[in-house]
């Protein structure tokens, strides 16, 4: 650790004795380390803690760091570190948002998940310029553009109702979180029930201009977990009945192998209506084997998913799902 005051990550003592150790408490990570992933130099990134909870200066209120001033974070449990299997140096990376899960764009820019209201990143290129993890790093809160103007501007809180003059900030923290290798937008899954995907797009400066779109799967919904993204930016997402789900944004439509009747939103600029999928069925020639296979992949197209928008009360509902 770098702070050698670091707390245990897990704290709580156990709720009943074990067969083995009793009472004692035999967690003793500070670390916690997560998810690593390797950069194109072949050094590994890892989501771990390296000190406290309580974030530094440039993290909070009153700072001028561009992302502190956007949105000002407080306090954070788990961060970044570097392994180089070279040299055998282990680089502590301290971040003002929480880390879970680790990817590089084709920039080697670092994106994670874990950051709860803000989602957060990490340029490699800076940091290995500068050494300044301060100075490589940014987050965004997730706002929705709302008023339809194109553009993020005042907005109102997720407890609050939707104000058709400004936009909407939501909490969706992401699980997992994926690059796009079509567009460069950012994607996350949104470990809820009944689920989301959301969309960053960061722009020129992600930290004051990037807006985000969410797309809920409303009731009955599935537990989404893991997701990854392909290169057509195709957003492909695991459920927790075993299946698969896919989602496309180009055209709103959604793919799924499960057979009870998912259905998908795709929120631009407000809301947008849900469009359940049909009833998804193989082809002629196999429909009869898999039909009744646990864990058919079968990915008839859907029924598009319709986007419109809408002036309040009717976004309400919609948005604060």
């Amino acid at each position: 650790m770098r702070d050698p005051d670091t707390p245990v990550a897990m704290e709580e003592k156990p709720m009943q004795p074990s067969p083995y150790w009793g009472n004692e408490q035999v967690w003793t990570s500070k670390a916690n380390n997560h998810n690593g992933m390797f950069d194109r130099k072949g050094r590994v990134w890892f989501a771990a803690a390296v000190r406290g909870p309580n974030n530094p200066a440039f993290c909070k209120k009153g700072s001028d760091h561009p992302s502190a001033k956007a949105f000002p974070v407080e306090r954070s449990s788990r961060h970044l570190s570097m392994l180089d299997p070279k040299t055998q140096q282990y680089t502590f990376v301290d971040t003002c948002f929480g880390t879970h899960h680790l990817q590089f764009d084709a920039n080697d820019v670092l994106w994670t998940s874990g950051g709860g209201q803000v989602v957060g990143w990490l340029d490699m290129k800076i940091f290995d310029e500068t050494g300044d993890a301060a100075k490589a790093q940014g987050w965004t809160p997730m706002i929705l553009d709302t008023n339809g103007n194109g553009k993020r501007d005042a907005y109102v809180e997720p407890n609050q109702p939707v104000d058709p003059t400004k936009d909407k900030r939501i909490v969706a923290g992401f699980y997992a979180v994926m690059p796009s290798p079509a567009d460069g937008s950012v994607w996350g899954s949104v470990r809820t029930f009944p689920g989301a995907v959301v969309r960053i797009a960061p722009g020129p400066n992600p930290s004051e201009t990037a807006l985000a779109e969410i797309y809920n799967i409303p009731l009955p919904g599935f537990g989404i977990r893991g997701a990854d993204i392909d290169k057509q930016g195709v957003v492909w997402a695991s459920l927790a009945s075993g299946h698969l789900a896919s989602f496309d944004r180009r055209n709103a439509k959604a793919r799924s192998t499960d057979r009870r009747r998912p259905a998908i939103t795709a929120p631009r600029a407000g809301r947008s209506i849900n469009t359940p999928v049909p009833d998804l069925r193989a082809s002629a020639r196999t429909a009869r084997s898999r039909a009744t296979t646990p864990g058919s992949t079968s990915t008839t197209p859907s029924a598009s998913a319709t986007t419109c928008r809408c002036p309040p009360p009717t976004c309400t509902t919609a948005l604060s799902r």
